[in-house]
């Protein structure tokens, strides 16, 4: 059951980034755009065909923007090289032994391991509870398990399941 969840926590994980390398190379090709521009500003500045305050705006714009980029082309490069697959192997694996971690539990860790898992506070009535809602990893377990008992033989290799707008 581990095996499928992690299959479908990272097929999740990457349709939900999109992330590629034809982005990073559009990135690398935006900013290699910039530097020419502004190039050819210094060069005009250079032929007095710019004077210097229009020289200076145009070049602090495209240094703006090349930073900009080079920002996001980190996040891009940070994402892609993060181990996602064994991350999430991890999670699952603590969270199939959740139960027992909080059977021998002290008070403050049960109510961690309660916190994390309901975001707003949980309301008692007798021996009944409800709550707002829950966290997403494990509303996304749930919505997994209720597919399977749907559907009885999946197979990820065929099939990709689509989780909607966002997990």
């Amino acid at each position: 059951m581990i095996d499928l969840l992690e299959i479908i926590f990272n097929q999740a994980f990457l349709s939900e980034n999109k992330i590629d390398l034809s982005e990073k190379r559009k990135l690398k090709s935006a900013i290699e755009k910039l530097e020419q521009k502004i190039s050819k500003i210094r060069d005009l500045y250079i032929d007095e065909k710019l004077d210097i305050e229009d020289y200076r705006m145009v070049k602090r714009s495209c240094e703006e923007e090349i930073e900009r980029l080079e920002a996001k082309g980190t996040k891009i490069e940070s994402i892609i090289t993060q181990d996602i697959p064994e991350k999430v192997k991890k999670a699952l694996e603590m969270a199939e032994s959740l139960d027992l971690l909080f059977d021998t539990a002290d008070l403050g860790i049960r109510r961690k391991i309660i916190d994390s898992i309901f975001p707003e506070n949980i309301v008692f009535y007798g021996k009944q509870h409800r709550t707002a809602r829950v966290k997403g990893f494990f509303l996304a377990i749930y919505q997994i398990n209720s597919m399977i008992a749907f559907k009885k033989k999946i197979s990820p290799k065929s099939k990709k399941i689509n989780f909607g707008p966002s997990c």
